[in-house]
C-alpha cells in the first residue's frame, strides 16, 4: 500500500506541475520525475502488456492516468465502455487543446469526463476499487482545470439557464446508467466528490451546448450514453438511428470501431459508414495507412458477409480515398487493400462464394484504378503487395496456374526492388529533383520502401508465406520451410511474422500431415525460437496458428500448457483459440463422464446453469470478446465439465462462434437440455445460429439415440424438446436457417436486400443430417435433399453421395444411380454447355476480371445447365454402392453387439 501511495503521489505531483501555468519544469526536477516514472512503470508494462508505442512519448500526466488505469483493470469493475477513450483523453490532455475554435474536440473531452465520472460513480463495486478516492480526485482536478482554462472561472461562478435543474438531470443519468447494468446504489455508500464530478462534467457539456448554439437535448445526451453502453451493435444502433445531426461524429466513430459478431452487425456498420464517411470530421485517409475504421469493416465483412465487400470497397474508393490528393499514395494504399482482403482468418469456410467475393472486390479496386489513371498500365499499377494479394486469393480458389503467374510477377518486383539487400543509400538519388506526383509509381514505391525497414521485412515474410501456400507436394513444403529455419535472417522473420507459421500449419493440414506429434514438435520449435529471441510467448501471436495446433494435439495437459504460456502475462485469448480450447475440454469431459449424464437420475443435477453476469467489456471501443486471463487460472474442479462450464460463464459477452462451440460441446454431455440452451443463448442476444449451432442439435439427437439403450429408463423413448420430437425440431431449424435456393438469394443481394445471414451447409452437416433422417425413417425428407442440392448448385463429394444413395430406399437408390450413370453421363456432352464454375479469361483491362455469375453460377441456370450440373456429380458404380451398403450394415451390427455386451456387463455388475 505504501508503494502504491508513493507512486500515486509522484504521478499526482507530475500532473500538477505539468498542468501549471509554467509548462517548463526545472531540469533537475524533470529528470527526477522521469526516473521515478521509468522505475515504477516498467513493471506495469510487463504485467499488463502495454504496447511499446503507448509508452514512447509520455508526459507526466499520462503516467498518472496509466497508473490509475492499471489499478482499475486489476479490480472487479463490472462495466467497460469508453474507459479506454477516457484515459486516452487524460493521456493526451494539454492546456493548449482547450481552445474555443476546436469545438468538436472540446465536446468530446467534456463528454468523456462525464462518461468517466458516471462509470466510476455507478460501478457496482466502486467502493472496493483500490485508490478510489484518488481516481475521483484526479477526475475532479481535470474537470475544474477544464473550467478554468475554458471559462477562466469555477463552476459555481458560471451562469446557466435557470429552468435547468442540474440535480434532477444528474439523478436521471445515474438511474439510466445503473438501470442498463441492473446495479443498485445505496445512499449510505454515495460519495459526495464523485457525485460532484458528474454534476460538474454535465455542467461543462451543457455550457458547451449553450455557447455553440447546438440543438442537442438531454434526451440526445442520454441516447449517446445508451449507445456507448450497449453490448449489442443492434441495440446501440437503435438508440442513435434517426437522430441525424444530433449525433456527434466521435460517437459514430466509436460505434464503427465495434467488432461485428454476425452478418446483421456488419450490415448495420456498413450502412452507417455509407452515411457518414463523407463527413469532414470523419477519419481522414492518411498516407501509407488504411483507416482503422475501414479496416475493421473489411475484417468484419470477410468474417461474416463477403457479399458486402464490393460495396464497401466502392464506397471507400469513390468517397474516401478520393480525399487523398497524391496519386502515388492512392495507388499504394489500393495495393495494401488488395493484400488486406486476401488475409482471411476465418477458420471454417463453407460458402463456395467466399473467395469469389474477395476476388471480385480485388478486381474492383484494379478497375477503379485503371479508370482513374487510364494512361498507366495494370502492371505499373500493381506492387508486390497487390500481386501477393491476388496470388493468395487465386490459390485459395485452386487456380494454381494463375496464382503461379501472379507469384512470378511478384518475384520480378522483388528483384527490381532488391528487397533482400535493400539499403536506403542506394535510393537517395532516385528522382531526387522530382515532385512526388511527377515520379512514376515504381520510383515512388522504391523510395518509400527504402525508408522503412519494417515494411521491407513484412514484404519478405509475405513472400515466404505465399511461396509456402503454392507448394504442390508435401516434400516441397517441408523443404521450403526447412530452408527458412536454417537462415538467421529468416529466423527473425519467423519470430516477428507468425503468418509464416500459420501458412505452414494449414498446408500440413491440407496434406493430412498435421498429426498430434507433428503439432507438438512445431509448437516446441516455435517456443524455442521465441525463447531464444528473448521475447514473451505472447509476442505477435497468430490465433489461427495456435487454433490449429490445439485442434491437432491429443493431450489435454499439453494444450493446457500452451494456454498457460499464452495467458501468463495477461494476454487475453482470441475467440478462435478460446473456441478450440472449449471444444477440447468438452471432448475430455465426454470421456470422463462416460455418458452417465444420460441416466434419468442425473437429469436435474447436470443441467447447465447460465448465470446472468454483468458485462465486463460491453463493446465500445474495440469490443473485447476474449476471456480475460484471470479466469484461466487453475482451480480445484472435481471434473473437467465443471471447469469448462465455469470458463464459459465468465465470458462477459461471448461471440456467436463461442456460443456455438459451447453448444456443440454440451451436445455430447447434455442432449436433454441442448435446445433450451440453444434458444436462451442465441435468443437473449438476438443472434441467428451458425453451422455449429445446427450441428449441436443434430449431434444431440444422434448421441442420445446411440446411448439410450445403455439405461433401462430410456427404452423405447425418443428425445423430446418442448414436448416435440427433437428430430422434427432439427428438420425445421435446418430449413429455416440454411439456404434453400442459392439463385434466389443472389437476387436478394442484387436488389439490396439484407443477406448473408443464412448458412451454406458443409459436408459435415449433410452427413449428420442424412444420418438422422435415415435413423428416424424420414424418407420424404431424404428424397427432398436431392432437389435441395440441385437448388443450391451443390456438387457433393463422392463419399457423401455414396452415403446418401445407400440410405435411400433400395429401389429408388438403384434407379437414381442408373439414371445418373447412363443418362447424365452419356446423353449430355460436356462441351455443349459451359460449366457455371468455369473461370473466364476473356475480359478487359485485366486478365483476372470475371463476372459473378461466371464464377459461381448464382443466376438461374437453364434446364440443360441443371442437367449438366448433375452430370458433374461423381456417380458411383453399382459395385461401389453395394460395397458401401455392406460396410454400413456391418458397422450397424457391430454397434448393436457392442451395446448388448455393455448391457450384459452392467447386469452382471
Amino acid at each position: 500500500m505504501f508503494k502504491s501511495l508513493k507512486v500515486f503521489r509522484t504521478c499526482y505531483l507530475s500532473v500538477r506541475l505539468y498542468s501549471s501555468s509554467s509548462s517548463q519544469l526545472p531540469y533537475q526536477e524533470s529528470k527526477l520525475l522521469i526516473k521515478l516514472r521509468d522505475a515504477h512503470f516498467s513493471r506495469y508494462r510487463t504485467s499488463f502488456q502495454l504496447r511499446p508505442h503507448n509508452l514512447y512519448y509520455f508526459k507526466n500526466i499520462q503516467d498518472c492516468s496509466l497508473l490509475i488505469k492499471n489499478h482499475i483493470q486489476g479490480t472487479n469493475v463490472n462495466q467497460w465502455s469508453l474507459l479506454n477513450s477516457s484515459f486516452k483523453m487524460l493521456e493526451t490532455y494539454s492546456p493548449t487543446k482547450f481552445v474555443k475554435n476546436n469545438s468538436d474536440a472540446m465536446l468530446e473531452r467534456f463528454f468523456v469526463l462525464l462518461y468517466l465520472s458516471l462509470h466510476t460513480y455507478c460501478s457496482v463495486s466502486y467502493y472496493e476499487i483500490p485508490n478510489f478516492k484518488r481516481i475521483v480526485k484526479l477526475i475532479d482536478f481535470n474537470i475544474k482545470d477544464g473550467f478554468v482554462r475554458k471559462y477562466d472561472k469555477m463552476p459555481k461562478d458560471i451562469d446557466i439557464d435557470r429552468d435547468i435543474d442540474l440535480d434532477i438531470i444528474v439523478n436521471q443519468l445515474i438511474n439510466e446508467y445503473c438501470f442498463n447494468y441492473s446495479t443498485n446504489l445505496h445512499s449510505q455508500i454515495l460519495d459526495k466528490v464523485a457525485y460532484s464530478n458528474i454534476r460538474n462534467s454535465l455542467y461543462l457539456v451543457l455550457l458547451y451546448f449553450k455557447e455553440h448554439g447546438e440543438n442537442y437535448t438531454i434526451k440526445d445526451l442520454s441516447n449517446w450514453l445508451i449507445s456507448l453502453n450497449s453490448s449489442s451493435i443492434a441495440v446501440s444502433y437503435k438508440s442513435i438511428d434517426g437522430l441525424g445531426k444530433s449525433v456527434p461524429i466521435f460517437i459514430i466513430k466509436d460505434f464503427l470501431m465495434r467488432q461485428p459478431r454476425s452478418a446483421e452487425d456488419i450490415n448495420i456498420l456498413i450502412k452507417l459508414y455509407d452515411q457518414y464517411c463523407c463527413n469532414n470530421s470523419f477519419e481522414i485517409v492518411k498516407e501509407n495507412n488504411l483507416p482503422s475504421i475501414f479496416k475493421n469493416l473489411v475484417h468484419g465483412s470477410v468474417s461474416y458477409n463477403t457479399a458486402k465487400l464490393s460495396k464497401l470497397v466502392e464506397i471507400f474508393m469513390d468517397r474516401q480515398l478520393i480525399s487523398l490528393q497524391d496519386r502515388n499514395w492512392k495507388i499504394m494504399i489500393s495495393n495494401s487493400l488488395i493484400y488486406e482482403l486476401s488475409q482471411t482468418n476465418v477458420v471454417k469456410i463453407k460458402d463456395p462464394r467466399f473467395f469469389y467475393d474477395i476476388l471480385n472486390a480485388q478486381q474492383l479496386i484494379i478497375l477503379k484504378l485503371t479508370k482513374l489513371y487510364p494512361e498507366v498500365t495494370v502492371n505499373d499499377l500493381l506492387s508486390i503487395e497487390g500481386y501477393l494479394g491476388l496470388t493468395e486469393t487465386l490459390a485459395n480458389l485452386h487456380q494454381f496456374e494463375k496464382a503461379g503467374k501472379m507469384m512470378e510477377l511478384a518475384k520480378q518486383e522483388d528483384k527490381q526492388f532488391l528487397l533482400n539487400s535493400l539499403k536506403k543509400e542506394g535510393f537517395e538519388k532516385i528522382s531526387a529533383n522530382k515532385d512526388t506526383n511527377d515520379k512514376s509509381f515504381k520510383e515512388f514505391y522504391i523510395e518509400q520502401i527504402s525508408k522503412k525497414d519494417l515494411k521491407r521485412l513484412e514484404l519478405q515474410a509475405r513472400m515466404f508465406s505465399s511461396e509456402l501456400k503454392l507448394c504442390s507436394t508435401s516434400s516441397d513444403l517441408i523443404e521450403a520451410f526447412s530452408r527458412l529455419t536454417r537462415s538467421t535472417h529468416s529466423k527473425f522473420l519467423l519470430v516477428k511474422y507468425p503468418i509464416i507459421w500459420r501458412t505452414y500449419v494449414l498446408k500440413l493440414k491440407q496434406f493430412k500431415l498435421l498429426t498430434s506429434g507433428k503439432a507438438r514438435k512445431i509448437w516446441e520449435q516455435y517456443h524455442t525460437l521465441i525463447t531464444e529471441s528473448e521475447q514473451l510467448i505472447t509476442y505477435n501471436i497468430d490465433s489461427r496458428f495456435i487454433t490449429e495446433l490445439i485442434k491437432s494435439i491429443d493431450s489435454i495437459s499439453y494444450v493446457n500448457e500452451i494456454i498457460g504460456l499464452i495467458t501468463r502475462n495477461g494476454k487475453a485469448l482470441n475467440s478462435n483459440v478460446l473456441n478450440a480450447y472449449l471444444l477440447k475440454l468438452y471432448k475430455q469431459s465426454k470421456s470422463e463422464l462416460n455418458y452417465e449424464i444420460f441416466t434419468k437420475n442425473s437429469r436435474q443435477g447436470r443441467n447447465l446453469e447460465i448465470k446472468k453476469l454483468f458485462d465486463l467489456e460491453n463493446g465500445s471501443n474495440y469490443k473485447k470478446n476474449a476471456m480475460h486471463y484471470q479466469y484461466l487460472e487453475s482451480k480445484n474442479f472435481n471434473k473437467t465439465i465443471d471447469y469448462v462450464r465455469s470458463l464459459y460463464r465468465h465470458i462477459s459477452t461471448p461471440k456467436r462462434s463461442t456460443i456455438s462451440s459451447m453448444l456443440l460441446g454440451e451436445s455430447y454431455v447434455n442432449p436433454l437440455n441442448i435446445y433450451k440452451l440453444y434458444k436462451t443463448e442465441l435468443g437473449s442476444r438476438k443472434l441467428r445460429p451458425d453451422e455449429n449451432c445446427l450441428l449441436a442439435l443434430l449431434n444431440a439427437v444422434i448421441v442420445f439415440d446411440n446411448y439410450k439403450d445403455n439405461n433401462k429408463g430410456f427404452k423405447d423413448e425418443f428425445l423430446k424438446w418442448d414436448n416435440q420430437y427433437a428430430s422434427q425440431i432439427v428438420i425445421s431449424e435446418m430449413k429455416k436457417n440454411c439456404y434453400q435456393d442459392i439463385s434466389k438469394s443472389t437476387l436478394n443481394i442484387q436488389n439490396n436486400q439484407e443477406d448473408g445471414i443464412l448458412i451454406y451447409p458443409s459436408d459435415q452437416i449433410w452427413f449428420k443430417y442424412i444420418k438422422m433422417l435415415y435413423k428416424f425413417n424420414y424418407t420424404d425428407e431424404l428424397i427432398f435433399i436431392l432437389k435441395w442440392w440441385e437448388s443450391l448448385k451443390f456438387i457433393p463429394p463422392k463419399l457423401l453421395l455414396l452415403d446418401y444413395l445407400a440410405r435411400l430406399p433400395f429401389d429408388l437408390s438403384n434407379d437414381l444411380r442408373k439414371h445418373g450413370e447412363k443418362y447424365f453421363l452419356n446423353k449430355i456432352q460436356p462441351d455443349r454447355i459451359k460449366s457455371e464454375m468455369e473461370f473466364n479469361n476473356t475480359t478487359t483491362n485485366t486478365e483476372f476480371h470475371t463476372t459473378y455469375s461466371q464464377q459461381i453460377g448464382r443466376e438461374r441456370l437453364s434446364k440443360d445447365q441443371d442437367i449438366y450440373l448433375l452430370s458433374k456429380w461423381p456417380w458411383p458404380t453399382r459395385d461401389e454402392l453395394d460395397n458401401y451398403r455392406i460396410v454400413m450394415e456391418a458397422n450397424f451390427v457391430k454397434e448393436i453387439e457392442t451395446k448388448e455386451h455393455k448391457n450384459k456387463t452392467k447386469s452382471y455388475t
